[in-house]
């Protein structure tokens, strides 16, 4: 028998050894690779040592992945910016962050930074303001000067002020750190959305959109019910185009700070552009900002023989025909 049928020939054995060594060697290099790589994956995805705990982060609208992952790196919220932006696009393929206040009260891995920024999860409590119908500039701006104390007040009220009327009363939930700009576009954003309904009764109204809402500011102060706002403003409307005065006392709650029942005759008689019984026509700007049921109003006043109107002591308004029938409304229920 030949025993060496069953040999392998040296070449071979040397070429199989070799491809073996170089195996052995590749699988070892990746896994050495992989070992550093994760190593140093961990490593940098680990918070900082002086992460920024307790700290807000902003991130502004229309802000990119890259422009939050240099702001977050250069804050001392993540060691890698290349790693956070691939936790993001691991998470979201197209890269979006939610914009918002951020507030990271323990430190957080730029895996769990990225999980929070792309799902929004702000874990900041928003401050409650409620605005009511019918309050002015002034009046919110001390709403919000109680709640945020570092607000610039002076600067607050000048800047709500120009936007008179068009500061919808509504509860907002705004950021504890908000600033004089950002109230003042809530505020007017909110008006811009619930009007929005009624830009075709704006546009066919025989009035401008800045006559509708003086009148609406008016009837705000003026009505005292949803019920009388409609009837309100037929009168209103009417005494207008008949070239009467209006001769309403909300106007002076505006510029005095004063009720019906505090007016003095001396009152009435010193004249100024937000006096309604020494002048005609409708004040230079609206006198606060009014609810939806009051600019519809303004929109669809109701049409009635009404020519005054005031109200008892109760609240219960009383309508009148003429000057003479409003004179006896007086007596009777102005006691």
């Amino acid at each position: 028998m030949d025993n060496h049928l069953f040999d392998v020939q040296p070449e071979q054995s040397y070429k199989k050894n070799a491809v073996l060594r170089v195996a052995f060697f590749l699988f070892g290099a990746v896994v050495v690779i992989v070992i550093v790589g994760a190593m140093l994956v961990w490593q940098n995805n680990k918070a900082p040592g002086d992460f920024p705990a307790a700290g807000i982060f902003r991130i502004e609208n229309g802000a990119t992945v890259r422009s939050v992952a240099n702001a977050l790196t250069a804050s001392g919220y993540v060691k890698s910016k290349t790693l956070f932006q691939f936790f993001v696009l691991l998470l979201d393929a197209r890269g979006r962050v939610v914009a918002g206040d951020y507030l990271f009260t323990d430190p957080l891995s730029a895996y769990d930074l990225a999980v929070r920024i792309t799902h929004g999860d702000r874990e900041l409590g928003a401050y409650k303001i409620t605005i009511p119908e019918g309050y002015t500039a002034k009046e919110i701006s001390g709403l919000f000067s109680a709640k945020y104390p570092k607000l610039n007040n002076s600067t607050l009220v000048a800047s709500l002020t120009t936007k008179e009327g068009y500061l919808f009363p509504e509860t907002y939930f705004l950021s504890p750190i908000v600033t004089e700009t950002e109230i003042v576009r809530a505020l007017t954003d909110m008006f811009n959305e619930r009007t929005k309904s009624l830009a075709s009764a704006f546009a066919q109204s025989s009035h401008t959109k800045s006559e509708n809402i003086i009148m609406a500011s008016i009837i705000e102060g003026e009505a005292r019910t949803d019920a009388e706002r409609p009837v309100v403003a037929g009168i209103l409307w009417k005494r207008l185009g008949k070239g009467m005065p209006l001769q309403v006392d909300a106007t002076f709650a505006y510029t005095l700070g004063k009720s019906s029942d505090e007016l003095t005759i001396s009152d009435l008689r010193k004249d100024g552009p937000y006096n309604t019984y020494t002048r005609k026509g409708l004040p230079p700007t609206p006198i606060d900002n009014p609810g939806l049921p009051s600019i519809k109003a303004a929109l669809e006043p109701q049409a009635s023989d009404y020519w005054y109107y005031l109200h008892d002591a109760r609240g219960i308004i009383h309508y009148a025909r003429d000057y003479q029938e409003h004179l006896r409304n007086k007596a009777l229920y102005l006691k």
